[in-house]
């Protein structure tokens, strides 16, 4: 005679001592319980589409070259969480000595805001280049100056 009771969620077998269980009933149980590990591992990590594709890769690393512009955009495919935007070859900042003006050549963005010169959108960033020399004191946005490659990376 197979159990007398049944759990409540997969309905596996519970005997009392007057049962007589079958081989039928065990191998009966063990397939329920697989199949039901086998549905909640294949989903375990609740893992939707765009969570896998962020997980096969959750940064991007890229470069454009400055074009002197005073903006410029640059499409990433998802709106980034984290970046950083640098000059390759510059430092962060750096002093224009004919001019003694600081150059801001770094900016970074988190949580939907970034750094001077830096915004963070839909589906990328956009930087700005300054067009004139600011007033004594004030620095000068250089992230897409003539002839200088910029490096960035992105974490989705």
């Amino acid at each position: 005679m197979a159990s007398s009771r049944k759990t409540a969620l997969l309905g596996l077998n519970q005997w009392n001592l007057e049962d007589k269980p079958r081989m039928s009933d065990f191998n009966n149980d063990n397939y329920w319980v697989d199949q039901f590990l086998k549905g909640h591992l294949e989903s375990a990590l609740h893992i939707t589409p765009q969570r896998g594709a962020w997980l096969a890769e959750p940064a991007v690393t890229g470069a454009y070259a400055g074009d002197g512009k005073a903006a410029r955009a640059v499409d990433l495919g998802f709106r980034p969480a984290l970046l950083f935007v640098f000059a390759q070859n510059y430092g962060p900042i750096e002093i224009d000595t004919a001019t003694s003006t600081p150059q801001l050549r770094f900016a970074v963005g988190a949580g939907g805001f970034g750094s001077t010169g830096l915004a963070l959108g839909d589906t990328g960033f956009a930087v700005t280049q300054a067009q004139t020399t600011p007033p004594a004191g004030m620095s000068k946005t250089c992230l897409n100056q003539t002839g200088v490659t910029y490096r960035y990376f992105a974490m989705k």
